[in-house]
């Protein structure tokens, strides 16, 4: 195993030209390319490594001899590409002693070692939907592979238990990687996969994340039939100034509606639990809450009231686009609706596992112990926008939007800040849509995560501040992940 600063030298043939050398030190560990194992990243200090390069040798001189430690994977593209004029970027090498120990029982030819699962997927072991089997990595450089069978579209989630710091991959029917991982959670260093699949043949190999060890473990198969995700703001083309919020957990859609009363004034509404039906639609009551002014602490919970004013559907003919119905004390309003883009979009789907390791945070967020508030955040890029639910002084439902916000990255922290605006406009049920919305700047508001489930939220309205830790509401299972 390589140490940092060590010497080393890549030889290659890029496209077959003439043999070329680089030299560089081992600067750091990168973990790319959707594997759950790390790989070199080397700082080359005398030529680089070209296209046409990848799979090209990394070696050390020992004892007048070179000795393989890496296979040329590539390059990190961070900072414009690697180059003789540009040496910030880093050659990024495979493992060889990552990958020796898998194959040396291969190659000591009349060796048998006692395995409990097959390594391949040609003698792979069965694993149900809904079962644990027990497992254990034998001997150094062990692979243990599993099979399931998919029989309808949906969302597979892997993972083990047993104490021990494992790696997982999935593979289709070919045996090509679709997804791995190291740690699925911060509170251990178990593998987690969570990943949409349609029916057919899949396989998890299972190892070690340190090659030369050993150890027990269970391997744990779940499925549900969420396949699409559709958490997301949407809104209608040509309506500015009105949103739905959308949280997609299980077969569970909440949502929360940002509108305006009849007279004008900012209104929200919120979706509880809309259960999926036969026809694919998704059906809910629409609830209107009265409840404590935003700035009250402690927070009385009890005073939180909600009524419901009616129903809504919403039909999905898409990934994206969508049949919006619903209906406020027998106003009914129909509108075909889209996802918001503002930024590039992230690619949301299912995991069972707390998201505590995600750097996207789009999601509704809460404090627990204060129900009847949230935020649901919409991160695209580099962007966050943030879309306050609470109360105003008599009680009322007032809604707030963070608008354009600003990223800082700290050593602890990713922080988000902006403008927080107040809202009017036309009433929910105008047709056509004025596009007549106002917003007035009432304070700045900041978010501040520390990891992927957790944040701090201060804001501030007409000079009040507020203080609150809040986190991702979880309502069913599996829930939403966003890259």
């Amino acid at each position: 195993k390589l140490m940092f600063g060590d010497q080393l030298v890549g030889i290659s043939h890029p496209r077959a030209d003439p043999q070329k050398f680089a030299q560089g030190t081992f600067s750091r560990l990168v973990r790319t390319f959707d594997y759950a194992q790390d790989f070199y990243g080397i700082h080359f200090v005398r030529g680089v490594t070209e296209p046409g390069s990848s799979g090209s040798g990394l070696f050390t001189l020992s004892g007048g001899s070179l000795q393989l430690r890496g296979i040329l994977n590539g390059a990190t593209t961070g900072k414009g590409g690697l180059s003789c004029s540009n040496l910030d970027e880093l050659g990024i090498y495979g493992r060889f002693e990552i990958f020796y120990p898998q194959i040396r029982n291969i190659l000591a030819t009349g060796v048998s070692l006692a395995d409990d699962h097959g390594n391949l997927p040609a003698t792979a072991t069965d694993l149900p939907l809904g079962a644990q089997l027990n497992g254990r990595i034998d001997y150094p450089g062990d692979i243990d592979v599993f099979r399931i069978a998919i029989t309808q579209p949906g969302t597979l989630s892997v993972y083990s238990t047993g104490g021990n710091d494992l790696v997982g991959a999935l593979l289709n029917s070919a045996g090509s990687g679709l997804a791995s991982n190291d740690d699925a959670q911060r509170r251990d260093n178990e593998f987690g996969i969570s990943h949409k699949v349609d029916p057919g043949t899949y396989y998890v190999s299972v190892a070690h994340f340190e090659p030369n060890s050993l150890g027990s473990y269970v391997i744990h198969a779940d499925f549900s039939t969420a396949a699409d995700n559709y958490s997301d703001i949407w809104n209608a083309a040509g309506e500015d100034g009105w949103g739905i919020a959308l949280n997609h957990q299980g077969n569970i859609v909440a949502g929360a509606l940002y509108t305006y009363d009849l007279d004008g004034s900012g209104m929200w509404l919120l979706l509880n639990g809309a259960q999926k039906q036969s026809d694919g639609s998704y059906l809910g009551p629409l609830v209107r809450y009265a409840g404590p002014v935003f700035s009250s602490a402690p927070w009385p919970s009890l005073s939180v009231l909600g009524a419901p004013v009616g129903t809504m559907r919403l039909m999905f003919t898409g990934t994206s686009t969508a049949q919006l119905s619903y209906s406020v004390n027998g106003i009914n309003v129909s509108k075909t609706i889209s996802r918001f883009v503002y930024d590039k979009p992230p690619a949301c789907s299912f995991s069972i596992f707390d998201r505590s390791f995600a750097t996207n945070f789009q999601d509704v967020w809460w404090n627990p112990s204060e129900p009847g508030w949230g935020i649901n955040i919409v991160h695209q890029g580099n962007n966050v926008a943030g879309a306050l639910y609470t109360y105003d002084s008599s009680g009322k439902s007032l809604w707030l939007l963070l608008s354009g916000s600003q990223r800082q990255v700290t050593s602890s922290s990713v922080i988000f800040s902006g403008d927080l605006l107040r809202f009017a406009g036309p009433a929910f049920n105008a047709v056509p849509w004025p596009a007549t919305a106002t917003h007035t700047k009432v304070g700045t508001i900041s978010l501040e995560f520390t990891e992927g489930n957790k944040a701090t939220m201060t804001y501030s309205v007409d000079g009040v501040q507020v203080v609150k830790q809040i986190e991702r509401f979880v309502f069913s299972s599996p829930m939403t992940s966003c890259r």
